[in-house]
């Protein structure tokens, strides 16, 4: 499973994520590793840019990304639907 959190410093979102480990370390670091590849290449206006990531002292893995001052798409898609 996945657990985020998002903290928030000078227009910067880290968002913490805990990977539950299904036993091939190896093959979730592969795909973690892939990811991230992935995320530094992506330019795009309606795309949040990656900025940096790294495993802090609890072991946990922080990936930086830019802040979205508007908030996440499913909040947006709520407020859209209540506003009618």
């Amino acid at each position: 499973g996945k657990f985020s959190s998002v903290v928030t410093k000078d227009r910067i979102s880290t968002i913490r994520e805990e990977i539950e480990n299904d036993g091939d370390l190896i093959e979730v670091t592969k795909k973690i590793e892939n990811e991230f590849k992935l995320l530094q290449k992506l330019r795009h206006p309606n795309i949040v840019s990656y900025k940096d990531s790294f495993t802090d002292k609890d072991g946990n893995l922080c990936i930086v990304m830019v802040y979205c001052e508007a908030g996440d798409m499913y909040k947006r898609i709520i407020s859209t639907k209540e506003k009618g």
